[in-house]
């Protein structure tokens, strides 16, 4: 064999036995022509010719396997380089294309220690670094493939499928930036193809910067129009930066041409709007949802979709705005939830759950988000859970279902029995559960983290649990128990719940103090003069519901120096369209909207605490309640003037001032809130004596172990009981 043609038995995989007799020698070489050829039947033949005559030669048993990958009979290909590496096991691309072929059988950790050997043998082998990361990534290591990954790219700097691999695991991870900078550079690579920029379009997306994000995807549908996910991106990419007619058009182009659930289901999802122009816009909306969701009911009953494909489609947009329009979202809610359940149980069927625990057995746990990251609902309540629930008699399981990860995810790892992240799939989430073997599984929200909507929706333990991390009900018939706080439901709560209300003592979740941040902010900086009254407003703006509006203009009447602090939403026109709310509201009380609101970026944190020590009064929204928010701006003992309503929801921060007890500014009615916040910017002597009040009550917000001993109880109770929940004997199967 000459040179040329040794190195095109090695670029096809083979590394030529030495030592060849010379007939040996000419049938292989011509394998090897017919194999670059293309001529693969050709090739097989000559290969099999060869070892007939010499049954060890290990270049034809490798060859000849990798035929057989190539053609699909993984299986045989599997056994053939084996027997390649039995004759010869130091030879990388053996390994290599053995590796490969487990792969296409699933068998990833093989996979993943031939992939090892491979580079252990050819430390300048950038292929198999690449399918090295591939392989950690599906085993759920995604820091290892980010390793392997770069490491493949230090030895081609210019291989272009390890950038965009790269990059989607780094976009998966909460890094978006460095996968943005990874996709430039595939496009730079290549800038006809068109999944660089879909993916680009993506971590765009995450970082809110929505037009860009449409940029994106308009490249990618100009590179591909035929394809429907490009289109799709760019349907989500111009909802979210408020041109919600052209997503429309660009959603029905996709359904027009292609059976697609997730479509679907978006454009359902998509009735929902984020921020309301005014309250015959939130009825509106809400019929239109109603409307697509009886369709959307029909087309997943009927659609000859596998119901895998189905079951992929659901999280991929969420009802998440639904609790924001201030009604009872029940009826609602249990619609979706049966459609939701009944395309789980067509996909996966009835799981093998663990039947109660034995007598002297602890009741295993299982807390299933993916928010396990600074973010509220890990500091309340998943925190507090993991930290304080009772070892001797609960082992406890953290299933982090999403990528991100921060300060938080570590500690949430170290106070953890067992600690489980991902990415993984759906299938490989719902093993890894039941693999633990859970009694209990507690969703702290349903409805924002996609995975665990689709997990929420099976029954892998005997008893499930939905929480306030999401304050609304699942609707699913899944789901048992809504954990949530007796001081925050009304008397009438249960009505809002299909699943059976579980009232926690107090607030139901430990609360921490909130340390104060170093950092400085003045008020000039924001654009506000020293003797204004400054009100916190710094609730996301979706929240605020527009028969509320009038307060703010009816405060600035009373309060002449008054300014709101709101704090701006990027993209999708929710700025945009609360202000225009706003600047109507104020000049129909014949006030100047510019001289009494101001509007700061979003900030982190730190700057966030910093800025609520700069204002006087902490404005609570109406209907839509904080509650992380305020227990921290109760580092700064700021009056909390809030109105309980009709639903938990609307209800937290009364139950906070309730706790405390510190009621004086919790108001009965609209009118009421107007007084009470007036008051507080007219009258320093009584604002002072609020803040010294909260300072000499807060203590008791903290620390509260009621809860914990109350949810131990119930955990235990009903995992012990086997029989299903009073009056509900078909909610546990």
């Amino acid at each position: 064999m000459n040179r040329k043609q040794r190195r095109a038995a090695e670029k096809q995989g083979g590394l030529v036995t030495p030592n060849a007799s010379p007939g040996v020698q000419d049938a292989f070489d011509n394998a090897v022509r017919r194999h670059q050829a293309g001529r693969v039947q050709d090739a097989e033949r000559l290969y099999r010719q060869v070892l007939e005559i010499d049954p060890r030669h290990a270049d034809s048993l490798h060859l000849l396997g990798v035929i057989a990958a190539q053609t699909g009979r993984h299986d045989a290909a599997v056994d053939l380089i084996k027997k390649a590496i039995k004759v010869n096991g130091n030879v990388a691309p053996y390994h290599f294309n053995l590796g490969l072929a487990l792969m296409k059988q699933e068998r990833v950790s093989e996979a993943a220690a031939c992939f090892r050997r491979a580079v252990g043998l050819k430390p300048d082998y950038p292929e198999a670094y690449s399918n090295l990361g591939n392989a950690f990534r599906k085993l759920g290591q995604p820091d290892e493939a980010v390793a392997c990954y770069r490491r493949a790219i230090d030895f081609r700097p210019n291989y272009l499928e390890v950038y965009n691999n790269l990059g989607t695991i780094l976009q998966e991870l909460g890094r978006p930036n460095e996968a943005i900078a990874c996709f430039h550079r595939t496009i730079d690579l290549d800038s006809n193809a068109s999944v660089p920029y879909h993916n680009l379009g993506l971590a765009l997306n995450d970082l809110q910067k929505f037009e860009e994000a449409v940029a994106a995807f308009r490249g990618a549908v100009a590179r591909a129009p035929g394809n429907p996910s490009h289109r799709e991106g760019l349907g989500d990419a111009l909802y979210q930066a408020g041109h919600i007619a052209e997503a429309t058009e660009h959603y029905r182009t996709v359904l027009a041409g292609h059976n697609n659930a997730a479509v679907m289901l978006k454009f359902c999802m998509y009735q929902l709007a984020n921020v309301h122009a005014g309250e015959d816009d939130i009825l509106r909306r809400r019929d239109a949802y109603g409307r697509h969701l009886a369709d959307l009911t029909s087309f997943f009953a009927a659609s000859s979709l596998p119901a895998a494909v189905l079951a992929e489609a659901i999280g991929s947009a969420q009802p998440f705005y639904l609790p924001y329009q201030g009604m009872d979202d029940r009826e609602l809610q249990e619609m979706y939830g049966r459609l939701i359940c009944g395309v789980m149980d067509r996909a996966f069927g009835m799981a093998d759950i663990a039947p109660p625990p034995m007598a002297s057995e602890k009741v295993r746990i299982g807390i299933v988000s993916g928010l396990y990251y600074d973010h509220s609902v890990w500091k309340i309540p998943v925190k507090g859970w993991l930290s304080h629930l009772d070892r001797e008699r609960f082992e406890l399981f953290a299933f982090h279902t999403g990528a991100k990860t921060d300060d938080a995810t570590a500690e949430a790892r170290g106070l953890a029995d067992h600690f489980v992240q991902g990415p993984l799939s759906l299938a490989q989430w719902r093993e890894a559960i039941l693999a633990k073997r859970p009694h209990v599984l507690i969703y702290p929200e349903i409805g924002m983290d996609g995975m665990s909507a689709r997990l929420a929706a099976m029954r892998l333990a005997k008893v499930q649990c939905n929480a306030l991390g999401h304050p609304v009900t699942s609707g699913m018939p899944t789901i048992d128990l809504y954990l949530s706080s007796d001081l925050m439901e009304p008397e009438d709560g249960q009505r809002h719940y299909s699943e059976l209300l579980v009232r926690l003592p107090n607030l139901s979740v430990v609360c921490e103090p909130k340390p104060a941040p170093a950092e400085a902010v003045d008020r000039s900086a924001l654009g506000i003069d020293g003797d204004a009254v400054v009100y916190w407003s710094c609730q996301s703006l979706f929240k605020y519901l527009p028969q509320y509006d009038l307060v703010f203009p009816r405060i600035a009447n009373a309060v002449p120096n008054a300014r709101f602090l709101f704090i701006a939403n990027h993209g999708a026109g929710v700025t945009e369209t609360f202000r225009n709310r706003l600047e109507q509201a104020f000049a129909a009380n014949g006030l100047s909207f510019d001289r009494h609101c101001t509007f700061v970026e979003r900030m982190n944190w730190r700057r966030f605490m910093a800025t609520a020590r700069l204002c006087d009064v902490f404005l609570d929204g109406i209907g839509w309640s904080g509650f992380n928010t305020t227990t921290e701006c109760l580092s700064y003992d700021l009056p909390v003037v809030t109105m309980p309503t009709a639903f938990m929801r609307g209800r937290h921060s009364a139950a906070v001032m309730r706790m405390i007890g510190v009621e004086d500014t919790i108001a009965h009615d609209v009118d009421d809130y107007v007084a009470k916040a007036a008051r507080l910017g007219t009258d320093p002597e009584w604002r002072t004596a609020i803040r010294d009040k909260i300072a000499a009550n807060k203590h008791r917000l903290y620390g509260d172990m009621t809860c914990i001993r109350a949810l131990e109880d119930v955990l235990d109770r009903f995992a012990r009981d086997p029989s299903p929940f009073p009056g509900d004997s078909e909610r546990l199967r």
